[in-house]
């Protein structure tokens, strides 16, 4: 039992990832969609909360979880963006774009100066997700693009990429869980 309580966070990860793609096929069934969408967000807080619970924090587990982001952020704003089929404002789009472009950006510098592909689990990067995880269900609830949350989303993106490639060029050494600037 402790053997598979050991890798119970791991296992949250990768459950988080399979579910993240199951989404596209539930965009129809708004219900199911809502659903998976809830659990997705329970074990993302599950799986690193168990993690420090059980004493059993990894680096593989800091993957699984930075990959299991990355997943569930790209697909949820294909979903808005593509399938969808929002009208969304060219200005928007291009914010987004942007946005998507500077994560990669901090994913390669990453990679460049500390060898590794990880993404920080900062206060920045977690609210961001918070944000867009909450925006995700309220357009497909209301089948809308609403302005206001769409720009908080995207405006707390772009102050938590900014802080995350300021921690990456300034740090000799990289901690994936460097909470933001001002602390450790």
């Amino acid at each position: 039992m402790r053997n598979i309580m050991k890798h119970l966070p791991n296992i949250l990860s990768v459950v988080r990832i399979g579910l993240s793609f199951l989404l596209l096929a539930l965009i129809k069934h708004t219900t199911l969609f809502l659903i998976v969408y809830l659990i997705i967000g329970i074990t993302d807080i599950l799986d690193g909360w168990l993690a420090r619970r059980l004493q059993v924090q990894s680096a593989l587990g800091a993957h699984l979880d930075s990959i299991g982001d990355l997943a569930f952020y790209c697909i949820s704003l294909y979903i808005v963006f593509f399938q969808m089929q929002l009208k969304i404002m060219n200005l928007i789009s291009m914010l987004v774009l942007c946005v998507f472009v500077l994560k990669l950006a901090a994913l390669l510098l990453t990679r460049w100066k500390h060898h590794i592909w990880a993404s920080m689990h900062t206060i920045g990067n977690k609210l961001t997700g918070l944000l867009l995880f909450l925006l995700v269900p309220l357009c497909v609830i209301t089948n809308s693009l609403p302005l206001i949350p769409v720009g908080l989303v995207i405006a707390c993106s772009y102050l938590a990429t900014f802080e995350e490639m300021l921690l990456i060029l300034s740090r000799n050494t990289y901690d994936i869980n460097t909470k933001s600037l001002l602390k450790k």
